[in-house]
């Protein structure tokens, strides 16, 4: 690396013919205010790495001069106009890695639609940076992590590929439109201002398990992860991500379902773990509707295996071999599931902690699906009082079904259910009144 000496009273650098701003070529130049490229040639076709680098506001230690010279101003304008501070001229094709990193002075940014290449922490660590308005198709690697300026992000209908980290914890935004159809891997995550979003219908449904690019259709890994004021999320489209909401610890209520308006058809993995979820709805039992037994037909696929605090320990297994140590948050009390016919093997087995099951669509229930929820009180109960109302629509309940769930009390059996599994409400000794309508 090389030292050079600048004059410390330069504040502004026009560049005249250049096409190509090399590696690191106005790196820590921190005197620089202002740069403009011409635009009536518009020949400025490459930002490589590091290019801009560095350039904010810092303390001068020198020696001579008057003191209104001790503060650098960093840049804060490059090919500015009466919207942005800084515009990338519709002639780049590409900008490199930490190309602006730590430019703290600009607060706002236009990036035209001919840029078709960026590197990874392009814009990264800008913390006065609040306007952005991208008009290409491609967001970077760690784009913008750390801006932690930024309120209000819109994501236009055109971007059809998002890197990993793209808005990595952008600690005040608050204002999120997804207009694109797809989000990237860890996009949003730990925005810890971020209280509200809506994933509208847009959005696509092929889940990515890793931290993967996404393109169009995709819904990377933890998009939304650890964003602890998170608390109020509309779903409209048919899936919710891996590890989508995971360590969200403000989120209480979530309705997968929508009030029943969306299509769900998939919950990827721990897409809620280590949540404060009390209420949950959901439109079937683990990651999609039954088809057969397997981990994804469990209950507990959704919150995941990693052991977190303020979470209980759920053995779960969908046959006699496989078994499966999950963790589901402690909070959890209500579960209303809506659409599913049909809970299978062990599905909803030893969930300890909910106190509430709500699931009028059901017709079958297999061997385990409810065995051991000590804490299950209420079954398809409306009014205040321990209840377990088996309702109308359900035909078959298999064995152990409800077994070892010892605060059930009172128990109503339809006419229309027509068969029950041995053993499939033994061990429960608070259960004291039985009406039985079947034949």
């Amino acid at each position: 690396a090389g030292k050079y000496m600048i004059p410390v009273k330069l504040r502004t650098v026009n560049v005249t013919m250049e096409t190509i701003i090399g590696y690191g070529a106005f790196m820590n130049c921190s005197m620089l205010e202002t740069i403009n490229f011409n635009t009536s040639i518009n020949n400025l076709a490459y930002i490589d790495d590091y290019a801009f680098y560095n350039n904010k506001a810092t303390d001068y230690n020198g020696s001579g001069y008057e003191i209104d010279l001790k503060k650098l101003p960093g840049l804060n304008y490059l090919n500015s106009n009466s919207e942005y501070n800084v515009v990338i001229l519709n002639s780049v094709l590409e900008i490199g890695s930490h190309a602006f990193d730590n430019c703290d002075e600009f607060i706002s940014l236009y990036i035209s639609s001919s840029v078709i290449e960026i590197g990874s922490y392009a814009f990264a660590n800008n913390d006065k940076l609040i306007d952005i308005n991208i008009d290409n198709m491609l967001i970077g690697e760690y784009q913008f992590s750390n801006c932690d300026a930024l309120l209000n992000i819109q994501i236009k209908e055109q971007i059809n590929e998002i890197r990993t980290h793209a808005f990595y914890d952008c600690d005040s935004l608050v204002n999120i439109s997804l207009e694109s159809d797809l989000i990237g891997s860890y996009m949003f995550a730990n925005c810890d201002s971020l209280e509200s979003i809506v994933i509208g219908k847009n959005i696509g449904s092929i889940l990515l398990t890793e931290d993967e690019v996404a393109y169009n259709n995709m819904i990377g890994a933890y998009a939304f992860a650890y964003c602890d004021s998170l608390s109020n999320i509309t779903i409209e489209n048919q899936a919710v991500g891996y590890y989508m909401f995971y360590g969200c610890h403000s989120l209480e209520t979530l309705d997968t379902t929508n009030s029943n308006t969306n299509s769900l058809v998939e919950i990827g993995y721990s897409a809620l773990g280590d949540t404060g979820i009390i209420n949950l709805t959901v439109p079937f039992v683990g990651a999609k509707k039954y088809s057969s037994d397997s981990v994804q037909s469990l209950f507990g696929y959704i919150f995941g295996t990693e052991k977190v605090e303020n979470s209980t320990l759920v053995k779960q297994r969908y046959d006699e071999t496989n078994n499966f140590d999950f963790y589901i948050p402690t909070s959890l009390r209500i579960v209303n599931i809506i659409k599913e016919t049909t809970i299978g093997y062990g599905a909803m087995m030893n969930v300890s902690m909910i106190t509430d099951v709500n699931s009028f669509s059901v017709i079958n229930i297999l061997d385990y699906g409810f065995y051991g929820c000590l804490s299950l009180e209420n079954f398809n109960n409306s009014i205040n009082e321990s209840m377990f109302d088996m309702s109308n629509s359900l035909r078959s309940i298999g064995n152990y079904s409800f077994a070892r769930c010892i605060q059930i009390q009172n128990l109503i059996i339809p006419s229309e259910l027509n068969n029950i599994g041995s053993y499939a409400f033994a061990y429960n000794n608070q259960l004291s009144n039985i009406t039985l309508n079947n034949e």
